[in-house]
């Protein structure tokens, strides 16, 4: 088991509450930074949730411009989840709640120090 995520059912718990989002970017893809060296690309963009609740609705990060997304620097991910048919559920300290659901011609990586990479397909 690896010591930045808990295995639990269908899916992997990351242990990253005490990071913050340091850098993010969307163009050509989803780059995302955290402290301690910790990096997520993805080609699939996330979704922005307007709530937790279920069919809150929900915005593409596309449509959001970069001053919006980058309203996500220095939040910490106060939940993330990895599914394991790719999927990702986020939750940050600034009350954002995030989706990310990969297409089968997407892919993405997540890169922790000294860790082999978490990656889709």
């Amino acid at each position: 088991m690896s010591e930045f995520y808990e295995t639990w059912e269908d899916r992997k718990i990351l242990q990253f509450r005490d990071l913050q989002v340091t850098h993010i970017a969307l163009h050509p893809k989803l780059v995302m930074k955290l402290t301690g060296g910790v990096s997520f690309e993805s080609t699939a963009l996330p979704l922005k949730k307007a709530s937790p609740a279920y069919g809150a609705p929900v915005t593409s990060f596309a449509e959001l411009s970069q001053r919006e997304v980058e309203g996500l620097i220095g939040a910490r991910p106060l939940s993330w989840a990895i599914f394991d048919d790719g999927d990702h559920r986020m939750v940050f300290s600034n009350k954002w709640h995030v989706l990310l659901a990969p297409g089968a011609d997407d892919s993405w990586e997540l890169q922790v120090p000294g860790e082999p990479p978490l990656t889709f397909p």
